[in-house]
């Protein structure tokens, strides 16, 4: 039996070390839930280890990524609980490219996906590429990864050829292909490089600064602060890399730069930059754009307001 009165009980259910996606998807999002809708909403950040008392007493269940047997037997506890289950998707699983970490493992795990999958009441996905991917049009819902107007500074950072690629080994094959081999190697001695979370075996020349992992929380506070011009993003064309959410182009203006990556004018990336500039005056109007663009479609007001419509429509069954 349910709870007849309250508010609507949503466990979040992570992994134990969240990572930069988690932020985008789980603690800034969730967060704003809180902050905007926290008279609705009891959110409690869990693991699939959460306790039976807690879960018997949930409305909804959001999990993140899911793709291993514990968590298909985990959802089914959930569905057999009367739970509503919410599945949120940043990656194209069904196509993982070879030269990814986890290439091999995927090509095990399709039926998987489909059990898994299957079991969901709504899907959020961070694109509309990805929600053509899962399939299901119906239950599908496209959140976007979104910010505060106010996580953006209103003017680009002064300019100081400041270029940054942050990510970690996952992207591996996008950075060593030949064409972002080459387009590095072009650029080494024109900018003051940064390498964030991964260092790629490239043939460093210049200025060039390592900076080791952190916690999420902490390298969005230092993004803000290191005032970064050019945010650096290339990719390797296939049907993964398409569906790819646009966290370069964000995390570029929130650092006051912009980004330049081959998928610029894409959808997700049409304001962002298709190669590197010197000039100034160029990467100013191109963030003038960008930050327009993202107060319009990634204004993380706005994409809350939608999460909440969807957990409340999905609890009263429409």
């Amino acid at each position: 039996m349910k709870r007849q009165s309250g508010r609507i009980k949503v466990l979040v259910v992570d992994d134990v070390i969240l990572d930069g996606v988690s932020w985008w998807r789980n603690s800034e999002p969730f967060a704003a839930l809180d902050k905007l809708y926290g008279q609705y909403l009891d959110i409690h950040q869990v693991t699939e280890k959460v306790d039976a008392r807690l879960l018997k007493t949930a409305d909804v269940i959001v999990r993140f990524r899911p793709a291993s047997k514990q968590s298909l037997d985990f959802l089914q506890v959930c569905k057999e609980l009367g739970l509503k289950i919410i599945l949120d998707i940043d990656d194209n699983l069904w196509k993982v490219p070879p030269g990814h970490p986890v290439f091999l493992d995927s090509l095990g795990f399709q039926d998987l996906l489909h059990e898994i999958y299957g079991l969901a009441d709504k899907v959020w996905t961070s694109t509309d590429e990805l929600r053509f991917a899962v399939g299901d049009l119906q239950k599908c819902e496209v959140m976007q990864n979104a910010i505060y107007p106010e996580d953006m500074p209103e003017h680009p950072a002064k300019w100081d050829r400041l270029a940054m690629w942050r990510g970690h080994e996952k992207q591996v094959a996008d950075l060593l292909s030949p064409n972002a081999y080459q387009w590095f190697y072009d650029y080494r001695e024109k900018y003051k490089w940064t390498f964030a979370g991964y260092v790629p075996d490239f043939p460093f020349k210049g200025d060039v600064r390592f900076q080791p992992k952190m916690s999420p929380l902490a390298y969005f506070l230092s993004l803000k602060k290191g005032q970064t011009n050019i945010m650096w993003k290339p990719m390797t064309a296939n049907p993964f890399n398409d569906a790819k959410s646009n966290i370069a182009l964000l995390e570029a203006a929130m650092a006051g730069g912009v980004c330049v990556t081959n998928y610029a004018g894409k959808a997700g990336w049409e304001y962002a930059l298709p190669d590197f500039t010197t000039d100034p005056d160029e990467v100013a109007a191109a963030f003038y754009k960008s930050r327009e663009h993202i107060l319009e479609h990634y204004n993380l007001e706005k994409v809350t307001e939608r999460r909440f419509a969807s957990i409340l429509n999905l609890v009263n069954g429409k």
